[in-house]
């Protein structure tokens, strides 16, 4: 985001900030998030936003890659990406209102670069950004469902990974390669990793 005089036309966005509370298992509350989201509402088609459409991956697929797992042994790791859609690179020449508690000269307002949460496109650009870096670290985009990404190491090897929204599931018969493929997942966007994958054997659902 930058300062940018406001001899614009149309400024439509508002910002607005909201907290949230983050509890432990137990129900405690063990911290406050602030977030700074847009008003959607306010985005004009064709000048703020074009295509908001963004596929994830789809439930019936995350199931066959389970069972495919199970059935054979393989490793089943998670990745959760840190506020992900901030990721996205936006097309569009977006300006913002900035908020009230931001000291700037009055009649400026935020130019955004990157995407924000409450953007019509924010998640289609989330997608697009994850699918280049992909895309550049050798993995293939399945033909039948745009989430799901394969690849092949030196060993012959293979590893699958689905991708819903910003969670991330490794999967493969090599340990190191799944090692290996959430390092470099890590060297490109803030991630969580959430280890293994723990599996209900009754019904073959991932918890």
């Amino acid at each position: 985001m930058g300062d940018k005089s406001a001899k614009i036309a149309n400024i439509n966005l508002d910002p607005l900030t909201y907290t949230k509370a983050m509890s432990c298992p137990d129900g405690q509350v063990k911290c406050y998030k602030a977030c700074l989201v847009t008003k959607e509402f306010s985005q004009v088609k064709g000048i703020d936003f074009n295509k908001t459409y963004s596929p994830v991956v789809g439930y019936s697929t995350v199931r066959t890659l389970l069972a495919l797992a199970y059935a054979n042994s393989w490793h089943i790791h998670q990745m959760d990406t840190k506020s992900a859609f901030l990721n996205g690179d936006l097309k569009e020449e977006i300006y913002m209102k900035i908020p009230p508690e931001q000291d700037r000269p009055k009649g400026h307002v935020w130019w955004l670069r990157k995407a924000l949460y409450g953007l019509k496109q924010t998640l289609r650009e989330w997608y697009t950004k994850m699918h280049e870096v992909m895309v550049r670290l050798g993995y293939k985009a399945s033909v039948a469902d745009k989430c799901v990404f394969t690849c092949i190491d030196v060993n012959g090897h293979l590893i699958i990974v689905a991708v819903y929204v910003d969670n991330f599931l490794f999967i493969s018969k090599s340990l190191k390669f799944v090692k290996s493929s959430k390092s470099e997942m890590s060297s490109h966007f803030k991630m969580k990793d959430l280890g293994s994958a723990k599996m209900d054997s009754s019904n073959g659902a991932q918890s």
